[in-house]
């Protein structure tokens, strides 16, 4: 929805066709002996110059290879010590080699692109490429895989490129990274850290890992020292500095594990109470996090770590949708990423279920107003569950993602939303259900929850739900609206398409319709969720992912042409019209709307909203305000408005009402000001209702009225 989907395109239905017959060659070689036929010299030489060449070429950041997606295929559910080890001489092409295992060693470093690639060697020495997806970001800096690092590979799978090959990970759970120390680890790759005997060895040995910012090597050193039955304040201190590491790399789950053992006892630590009201707002557990504030207050009287403004700020946010949008408005603009520190809020709306699947048998579910609410009315804002931003120029940072299965192209953040969502499943399982729950096709999910004490998550599965479920989004929708209102032609520009995307679970049972009742926005990684009419108790809230209405001027020249018109583009956009041009503009217009059959306000009349707002845009320029108010509310009319009390001239007791709202653009607030300023001409009166009138139109483009004034009185805008 609203992303740079260009399957259709015919350049990239060639790509498509490539890859697609590059999948069919390499079938040919399933199953024969993934022989290297080099040395392991001049592969190892041949990695590290193309290496050299990426970190050299200008712009290998933006112009890297398309990302491409395997065919689907299930994780590996049986822990590691359970399975066979194989060795580089057993590997068979094309093949995922259930029940059995690589443990394997670097020897160069990573070269992170698409995914992060290595080359590694087994315990003969036999080397192989080995690449490991979706990792995102887990595996540079000080964590990166540095030569010399040891991993332990589940039912491997060689994949064929053309003439080479190598070992391809997609799913986090099926590799796991070995501390030199690990039982499995063989004598001749381990280190002289193995010679540490003492849980204090081990807890140095930790903290000196996690100064270094190699916070993976902090947990297994702090994990190793707890093996080795530390006294019981020892251990609780151990626990607390993992805990550390574990949130220094966002395992909030495993955070608050670690913290609610040391708090098991008696005596409960300033420290550890601190932690936890951390970890509980990480997780979004905003009143849990104050209670343990509270808590904390009390055993610590005058402990400055009890203060917790932002956790309730928060809940506060929670609670009763109250935001500083301008404050967030003013945060998006200078956050990189634009990810913002506030919470979600689920206003009059919950699920309600309204079927099941055919396939599936799944119940379906959808959003419902639990109450009456007005159009402008908050039904939620919501945090994005993950939320892909290209980088601080926004062109840069996307990439080609081809999915074979269905066969389609992306050009975007896709690849990216797909890591940071894998990421956060696999390091909190705890955030997994709601996400889960939004799938139900064919691909089924895993058999069980966890094994070698990390969870498992379906790569494909997510990637499943990232495909139907995220949404395109600009950085902030009052730019976008501020730039679509800038002039006539950009006000038209419905159908952009973003390079930023994001998934939001709840909003993801949102259900299109043409005919709208409510209207997403955004603000940095929150979506902000208004009613667009007066909406009734226990309706099903739906928002138009693609709107119907012309996207610009010549689409309406087309709709024109179609019906026996003829159609010259400058004569509705200029607001130098003469006498003869009005006149045959307001017959152009009328002959098209005796072709409709059905009123407005059931079914809208597209092809006339622009002409008529170029038309009131006209008119008022040249000081015609009856006729620019006639032309304006003969817009809202064509967009299924029904308005009373507009007439001219007016009573003192006269009032602007919208009795039944119609279809929402960006270019609604410019009509009423329009009608605002023509009123300040002939009728007073109404001017101010006029005003209030964009400004909830406002609010339901933008997401918020707080900036109204600033972007249409302080700055230029209509």
């Amino acid at each position: 929805m609203e992303i740079f989907d260009v399957s259709a395109d015919p350049f990239y239905i060639g790509v498509l066709q490539e890859y697609k017959e590059r999948r069919l060659k390499a079938r040919e070689k399933m199953g024969k002996a993934a022989v290297p036929g080099r040395p392991r010299e001049d592969i190892i030489r041949e990695f590290k110059l193309l290496q050299h060449e990426n970190i050299n070429k200008p712009g290998a950041a933006t112009t890297s290879e398309p990302a491409v997606l395997p065919m689907p295929y299930e994780t590996c559910w049986t822990p590691l010590h359970w399975l066979s080890k194989i060795m580089v001489s057993d590997l068979r092409l094309g093949t995922h080699h259930w029940g059995c295992y690589l443990l394997l060693r670097t020897v160069t470093p990573a070269d992170v692109e698409t995914g992060s690639r290595v080359i590694v060697e087994d315990e003969k020495g036999d080397v192989i490429p080995l690449e490991l997806h979706h990792q995102g970001t887990e595996l540079s800096g000080a964590q990166k895989l540095a030569e010399g690092s040891v991993l332990g590979v589940k039912k491997p799978y060689v994949q064929v490129v053309g003439n080479a090959y190598h070992v391809r990970v997609d799913h986090l759970s099926d590799v796991k990274f070995l501390p030199k120390f690990d039982e499995l680890v063989p004598v001749s790759w381990s280190d002289t850290s193995t010679k540490y005997k003492e849980p204090t060895d081990w807890k140095l040995a930790g903290k000196g890992a996690f100064d270094r910012g190699d916070y993976r090597s902090a947990i297994d050193c702090y994990s190793k020292a707890l093996t080795l039955s530390p006294s019981n304040d020892l251990a609780n201190t151990i626990q607390l500095d993992r805990a550390m590491a574990f949130l220094k790399t966002h395992q909030f789950d495993a955070a608050l594990d670690d913290i609610e053992a040391t708090l098991r006892g008696p005596e409960q630590s300033e420290t550890a109470l601190f932690r936890k009201a951390l970890t509980l707002y990480h997780l979004g557990r905003f009143k849990e996090s104050c209670d343990i504030h509270d808590l904390l207050g009390k055993k610590y009287p005058g402990s400055p770590l009890a203060r917790h403004e932002r956790a309730s700020a928060r809940l506060a946010e929670q609670e009763s949708g109250r935001y500083d949008f301008k404050e967030m408005q003013l945060e998006a603009s200078k956050r990189r990423p634009p990810h913002l520190d506030n919470a979600s809020y689920i206003g009059p709306v919950a699920l309600k279920e309204t079927g099941k699947l055919k396939k599936t048998r799944r119940l379906r579910m959808r959003l419902f107003t639990t109450e009456a609410v007005k159009a402008g009315d908050l039904l939620l804002c919501e945090k994005a569950f993950a939320h892909a931003f290209p980088g601080s120029d926004i062109s840069s940072g996307v990439n080609l993602l081809l999915n074979p299965e269905p066969e389609q192209a992306t050009i975007g953040t896709q690849g990216k939303l797909l890591d940071m969502t894998t990421q956060k499943l696999y390091k909190n399982p705890s955030l997994s259900s709601t996400f889960a729950d939004l799938y139900g096709h064919k691909f089924n999910p895993v058999a069980c929850q966890d094994v070698d004490g990390r969870s498992i998550v379906n790569t494909f599965h997510a990637q499943r739900i990232i495909q139907l479920h995220s949404f395109g989004c600009p950085l902030s929708s009052r730019e976008s609206h501020v730039a679509a209102v800038s002039s006539l032609t950009a006000a038209r520009q419905f159908h952009k398409k973003f390079f930023i995307c994001g998934i939001w679970s709840l909003a993801s049972y949102i259900k299109h319709s043409c005919l709208s009742n409510a209207r997403r926005s955004f603000i940095g990684d929150m979506m902000i969720v208004r009613a667009t009419q007066d909406i009734a108790a226990d309706t099903e809230v739906t928002i138009s992912f693609q709107t119907p209405l012309a996207a610009n001027l010549e689409e309406t020249a087309v709709s024109l042409k179609y019906r026996g018109y003829k159609y010259t583009p400058g004569l509705l956009a200029s607001t130098r019209t003469g006498e003869v041009g009005f006149q045959r503009i307001e017959e152009i217009i009328s002959k098209i709307a005796d072709t409709y059959d059905r009123p407005a306000s059931k079914i809208p009349r597209l092809a006339l909203w622009a002409p008529y707002l170029a038309l009131a845009r006209a008119y008022l320029h040249k000081g015609k305000f009856e006729n620019a108010i006639e032309s304006a509310l003969k817009y809202l009319e064509a967009l299924g408005y029904v308005i009373d009390g507009f007439d001219v001239p007016t009573t003192s007791n006269t009032s602007l009402i919208v009795q039944k709202w119609g279809m929402m653009t960006d270019s609604n607030v410019g009509c009423w000001l329009i009608l605002s300023s023509a009123y300040h001409e002939v009728a007073p009166s109404l001017e101010s209702q006029a005003i209030e009138y964009a400004k909830i139109s406002y609010r339901i483009c933008v997401g918020e009225d707080e900036t109204f004034f600033e972007t249409y009185y302080e700055t230029e805008g209509e």
